[in-house]
């Protein structure tokens, strides 16, 4: 893997969290004309409490996937202008920018998973990218390549010693 390589398994990341925080905010953007246009006639059949709980899960899905979508969209921008800090401190030769990475599965009940590469920077800084399963060892290969004193792997003793050297609790 070389730079090129590392920005394309990063914008993937961004492309496939865009699409998620847009459906999302699309979820929450039905809801809300699903209440508001009258178009489903057992809406007025809703007591108060379940117009509450329906208003509220349009508020959240619309809240959060509007974050979502918004963060990544910055982040992808940043990239294509060369404002990502991780490929910065690989085109610039801070081999001291990462100090910390390890793999973050987050599966999903009934079949599905979702894998991150967390990584702190020597300031604290906290880094998540979304990797295909299959590229997620050659992409930390890569960064410890780029990165030669990083700690790969996660450890509750790892955690520990990186929480007490940032004087913060991580993640």
């Amino acid at each position: 893997m070389d730079i090129n390589g590392f920005r394309k398994a990063i914008s993937k990341s961004f492309t496939k969290n865009i699409i998620i925080g847009t459906c999302i905010t699309g979820f929450g953007v039905f809801i809300a004309w699903l209440i508001l246009s009258g178009a489903d006639s057992e809406m007025d059949d809703i007591p108060l409490g379940g117009m509450i709980v329906i208003w509220t899960l349009a508020g959240l899905c619309l809240f959060f996937g509007g974050v979502i979508t918004i963060k990544h969209i910055k982040e992808a921008i940043n990239m294509r202008t060369g404002k990502h800090p991780i490929i910065n401190a690989i085109e610039s030769g801070d081999q001291g920018f990462l100090v910390w990475i390890y793999e973050n599965v987050i599966s999903v009940q009934g079949g599905g998973s979702d894998h991150q590469i967390w990584s702190y920077t020597k300031d604290g800084d906290h880094h998540v990218l979304s990797i295909k399963g299959k590229r997620v060892q050659e992409v930390l290969k890569y960064l410890k390549e780029q990165f030669p004193n990083v700690v790969v792997g996660y450890t509750e003793e790892i955690k520990e010693n990186m929480s007490r050297s940032f004087g913060k609790k991580l993640k």
